[in-house]
């Protein structure tokens, strides 16, 4: 899918217009609001940042049925997209996470003990899982790409470890969100659970798309750097 896909000459405004969840790519990115009439290429060029990557980011983003092919792949700054998985880790344990995790001790706190202890629990273990899997690519993955780039690395790894192994820690969201639709108990606090509801469904979201980014971008990048290393 190539047809109605973003361009470096489109506003950047567009974009937003198109897709207003692209306002959390452009702060992965450093772009700060006010950007006016400027093009995406000029957004780009001002804060130093690869046009060609930040167009596969927010294409990727937005349309589902797109995904780059080698002749884009090979034209992208992998350090620049690590930064950007890197910003984007920070934002969900940070941000995220912690403003879903008290949304849901508001609730829990308030409704039966047994439901009470049951969402804590889940979200605890979930909470864990999840820093557990950006640790790993934080310590382990990134390091290794980085290296790779260099050309210096002799650690005795390979990215196919990380794509065999990479799970979809948003899946586990849809029985946190079963339980809160299904199972809490009627009360008062309908509001509530409809806030958190519409945050855990935004999160899910957005993980999913940076676990695409992952597995569709950063992946096939890396392999072709170990394509070209392997050769020397």
């Amino acid at each position: 899918m190539k047809h109605g896909l973003f361009t470096a000459k489109m506003k950047l405004s567009d974009l937003l217009f198109a897709d207003y969840n692209l306002i959390l790519v452009l702060s992965r990115f450093g772009i700060k609001l006010g950007f006016g009439e400027k093009s995406v290429e000029e957004v780009c060029n001002k804060y130093h940042i690869s046009s060609p990557l930040f167009l596969v980011v927010v294409n990727v983003s937005t349309y589902s049925e797109y995904f780059p092919d080698e002749s884009e792949i090979v034209l992208l700054n992998v350090n620049e997209l690590i930064d950007y998985l890197h910003a984007s880790h920070i934002y969900y344990l940070e941000d995220k996470i912690s403003s879903i995790e008290k949304q849901l001790k508001e609730l829990y706190s308030k409704d039966e003990k047994r439901y009470g202890e049951m969402i804590e629990r889940f979200f605890s273990e979930y909470k864990n899982e999840v820093v557990n899997h950006f640790s790993y690519e934080e310590n382990t993955v990134f390091p290794y790409i980085r290296n790779l780039l260099k050309q210096n690395t002799k650690v005795n790894y390979h990215i196919n470890q990380f794509e065999k192994n990479h799970s979809n820690i948003e899946d586990k969201l849809t029985d946190l969100i079963n339980i809160l639709i299904k199972y809490l108990p009627e009360n008062e606090r309908n509001k509530e659970k409809e806030n958190a509801l519409f945050n855990i469904f935004l999160f899910t979201k957005d993980l999913s798309k940076h676990i695409l980014i992952e597995n569709k971008v950063l992946v096939p990048c890396v392999k072709l750097i170990e394509e070209k290393y392997e050769q020397r």
